[in-house]
């Protein structure tokens, strides 16, 4: 048995089954400077496995969901990459860390997700908190 080594924002729930597929929809962020600290408290992530192999984390809504929806991301997208780096467990215990270098940089925060089978990139504009 593997056991991941996941920070304490980031629910270790088991692996999901292959969720229904809704029609495809892209991402549409509202514009709105997101504060990462709250978009990791909204955002459960449970590792997501296929063939046997870890390709991606699935996102799981904690609460409202508004900060998720301010962001263009819903339950049950597929977070694959953040700033063009593959998650990996190894990944996801930075991944705070990651959305807040965005933040203080100024700046943005680049996920690469999939939704619907298909691979979207959406640019997060992160606030400090």
């Amino acid at each position: 048995t593997h056991r991941l080594a996941l920070p304490a924002a980031v629910s270790a729930l088991p692996v999901a089954p292959p969720a229904q597929k809704a029609p495809a929809e892209a991402p549409e962020p509202t514009g709105t400077a997101i504060d990462p600290r709250q978009l990791l408290a909204e955002a459960g992530l449970r590792p997501r496995l296929r063939n046997g192999r870890l390709d991606g984390f699935t996102l799981i809504q904690r609460g409202d969901g508004r900060t998720l929806r301010s962001a263009g991301l819903r339950s049950g997208d597929v977070l694959l990459a953040v700033n063009g780096e593959e998650l990996t467990p190894e990944r996801m215990a930075e991944l705070g860390q990651m959305l807040q270098s965005g933040a203080v940089a100024g700046g943005a925060t680049t996920l690469t997700l999939e939704r619907d089978d298909q691979r979207h990139t959406i640019t997060l504009q992160t606030e400090s908190p």
